[in-house]
């Protein structure tokens, strides 16, 4: 039984149920949130405090200054991309990005035949409109070869000078040739180019002296332009304000008056053009590419071209290369598909060709350790026609490690070539045309 309470305990008791309710009740009332302090405010003319590091080398990495800076010009920069509308942040210019516009108009392209030490022979002519060039600098700009030779050789021509109201052009000799052919040749004609040429071709520390009479023609042959367009973007999304992306391409365009047949080889209008160069660049924004095209062949009915195309990724670590080989049949506006020139069953002998030639070609591979095949090589990505024979090419990592990609060509002599052609074919007919 417990004792009972005396009158302080009373009292105690009594004060502490009254501070429990009270305590109760301003719980129960909703509180203000909290505010912390507003910070001392600091003189106009102080400079701002820096926040601190937790490191020593965060400290010496970050200017804040510098930071700033370039926050703001950032923001400037993304400001500008917003008020440019999306149709003009494409701008196009009628040259190579890697040439500069001293080549920024179409070939004047001219096809010749005449004679030359009694052989006839077939120059071709292109040569850039406006071309200004460094003294140092050659550019190709064509070739000759005999017409009928069993085995021709084709000699590229490389732009050297205007001089005096004359082209110069320096002959490429032949890795190959003699050492009694190794002079260094020159050709001369009148400028600008005629529907007839009168020039010469001469050695320059020699005694060669030869007068070559030329005409103008294109029958069993084509006439075309080759312009350039390329489209540049105004940044990558990836990369702004670092780099600027582009898309540069060679269309080829045919002149011929008679080219309904050969419709879907001409170029499309320059309006087209753009366009398409326009949806490339804003759909992938972020590489540059650039494409250019050679006429390998241009004769015997039969048009022949190389579309060469450099693609690099803005954070890529190298270009990558392709070829893309065309054959048109002149006479019936229709593709050739190499499969079609050969006789069937034609691959193995074909396979083995290609070996022997790209080991001749390329000597310094060694076998099982640079070269991706052992006996034979995989068959070419595409084919090309040319006056001396029939020409493979290879992608990237075809044959070899991108180290060694140059060896990605080589050419079969049309006399080797001729037991595997298919009777009746477009290539039949050229070889029977020289004789081969």
């Amino acid at each position: 039984m417990n004792p009972p309470l005396n009158q302080a305990d009373k009292l105690l008791g009594t004060a502490t149920l009254l501070l429990l309710g009270l305590a109760g009740y301003w719980l129960g009332q909703p509180q203000p949130p909290f505010r912390a302090p507003a910070p001392a405010a600091q003189p106009a003319s102080a400079a701002p405090v820096p926040p601190s590091s937790p490191t020593r080398e965060q400290d010496q990495a970050v200017d804040p200054a510098l930071s700033a800076a370039m926050a703001a010009d950032e923001a400037e920069l993304r400001r500008n991309w917003q008020k440019i509308p999306a149709d003009t942040s494409v701008h196009f210019v009628t040259y190579d990005p890697e040439e500069g516009d001293s080549l920024a108009h179409p070939h004047t392209y001219r096809r010749y035949v005449g004679t030359l030490n009694g052989q006839a022979i077939v120059v071709h002519l292109s040569i850039y409109a406006n071309l200004r060039v460094e003294p140092y600098r050659e550019y190709w700009s064509g070739s000759w070869y005999y017409r009928y030779a069993r085995h021709s050789t084709e000699h590229p021509l490389l732009f050297r000078r205007l001089h005096g109201g004359r082209l110069v052009l320096r002959e490429r000799i032949p890795d190959d040739a003699p050492a009694a052919d190794t002079a260094s040749i020159e050709w001369q004609f009148s400028w600008p180019l005629g529907r007839r040429l009168q020039g010469r071709r001469r050695a320059v520390h020699g005694l060669l002296r030869q007068q070559v009479q030329l005409r103008e023609d294109y029958s069993q042959a084509t006439r075309y332009e080759l312009a350039r367009l390329t489209a540049h973007g105004y940044y990558c999304p990836d990369e702004p304000g670092r780099s600027q992306p582009y898309y540069s391409t060679e269309f080829l365009h045919l002149l011929r008056a008679d080219s309904l047949r050969l419709a879907r080889w001409q170029a499309p209008p320059p309006a087209a053009r753009r366009d398409t160069l326009r949806r490339w660049l804003l759909q992938d924004p972020c590489q540059e590419l650039s494409q250019s095209t050679w006429v390998t062949l241009n004769d015997y009915g039969l048009l022949s071209y190389n579309v060469w195309t450099s693609s690099f990724y803005f954070g890529g670590n190298h270009p990558t290369n392709s070829q893309h080989g065309v054959i048109v049949d002149l006479t019936t506006g229709r593709k050739v598909r190499m499969a079609a020139l050969l006789r069937p069953g034609a691959e193995p002998a074909l396979r083995k060709l290609l070996a022997r030639h790209l080991r001749h070609d390329y000597p310094d591979l060694e076998e099982k350790h640079e070269w991706h095949w052992e006996t034979v090589p995989p068959l070419p990505d595409s084919f090309l026609l040319t006056p001396t024979g029939l020409h493979a090419l290879y992608d990237d990592y075809a044959l070899t490690a991108y180290a060694l990609h140059y060896a990605n060509n080589t050419t079969i002599p049309y006399a080797e070539l001729r037991p595997l052609v298919r009777p009746g074919t477009a290539l039949d007919r050229m070889l029977k045309a020289r004789g081969i």
